[in-house]
């Protein structure tokens, strides 16, 4: 008898806590400086962490410099710069009209993807291990061994106009830069002086949900690897709904849409639509307006590794 009753005292405690996660009201996505949270208890203050669950009754102080990204229970996101201390009370009060399934979902899905990189990123610390080198555009020290460019290895266009760069290769004239359907015939090919190209996918007459490879590389013999990707078009009806799916999440996002975060929420709905292109630009205007916050960075290089673009 007294097993059972331990057992069911067990499940109401673990009950309880998950109920308590489950009603925070805000979730802290980034950090930067000096952040800290006061309980309801009113006990003392600690340190903000990534990920840290925010309630109504606790409250927060910023440091000089400091940056708070958040994310809303109920949709919405919440960005804090201004030093001083701040009522989550008064956060909830503020958000409170700001609903919104869209900015949910992809906050969501920013959150674990922060949670994950943390978790690698301990791994490596423990066992010693370190990210690759960053090597971008422009960076004329690299010996280049494969051709660089901000293209990724797979998108979608949602966007006609394409425009490509790369970088230069040393003792290099040309470039031949081909793009192939999916038999090996050539749909284009051009020589270019300069590490660069743009084209338009309209006048090209490419048919819709068919991967096409661009491939670029010196045109004359050189132990470079060619830069190879691949794209397809998105049919019109495609185009339209991700459009208004857009326009809806950018209006859930209102103010916050130019904002870091919203930049990284609008990037994360780019990059689950495939649109790879969009969503490295998204990435690197967020890094660009707060550089300092690691999470940021680390979703910005996360990506760039997997898509495989040159920063």
């Amino acid at each position: 008898m007294k097993k059972i009753i331990l057992f069911l005292s067990l499940i109401l405690l673990v009950s309880s806590v998950n109920l308590l996660a489950a009603n925070a009201d805000f979730k802290v996505l980034a950090v930067k400086g000096d952040l800290f949270l006061q309980k309801r208890d009113g006990k003392g203050w600690d340190k903000i962490k990534a990920g840290s669950d925010l309630f109504e009754k606790d409250k927060i102080k910023i440091g000089k410099g400091a940056y708070l990204g958040l994310s809303f229970s109920k949709g919405g996101t919440k960005e804090l710069k201004n030093e001083g201390e701040y009522n989550i009370s008064d956060l909830v009060h503020e958000m409170a009209s700001r609903k919104g399934n869209l900015t949910k979902r992809f906050t969501d899905y920013v959150t674990t993807e922060i949670t994950n990189i943390d978790d690698l990123t301990k791994k490596g610390s423990k066992t010693g291990a370190t990210g690759a080198v960053e090597r971008g555009l422009g960076d004329s020290t690299t010996l280049l061994s494969v051709i660089k460019s901000d293209f990724p290895n797979k998108t979608s266009l949602i966007d006609p106009a394409v425009k490509i760069s790369w970088d230069p290769v040393p003792n290099v004239a040309n470039y031949q830069v081909t793009i192939t359907d999916k038999k090996g015939a050539d749909v284009l090919k051009m020589t270019m002086a300069e590490p660069q190209i743009a084209f338009n996918v309209e006048d090209m007459k490419l048919q819709n949900n068919q991967y096409y490879t661009i491939t670029i590389k010196p045109a004359t013999g050189t132990t470079v690897s060619p830069k190879i990707g691949s794209f397809s078009l998105l049919p019109k009806d495609k185009t339209l709904l991700i459009g208004k799916q857009l326009k809806n999440l950018k209006s859930e996002l209102g103010q916050d849409e130019s904002s870091a975060l919203g930049n990284i929420i609008i990037g994360k709905f780019y990059e689950e639509n495939n649109l790879n292109i969009e969503a490295y630009s998204s990435y690197k205007k967020a890094v660009e307006i707060v550089p300092e916050v690691p999470e940021y960075k680390s979703i910005y290089d996360t990506f760039t590794q997997k898509v495989e673009i040159a920063k």
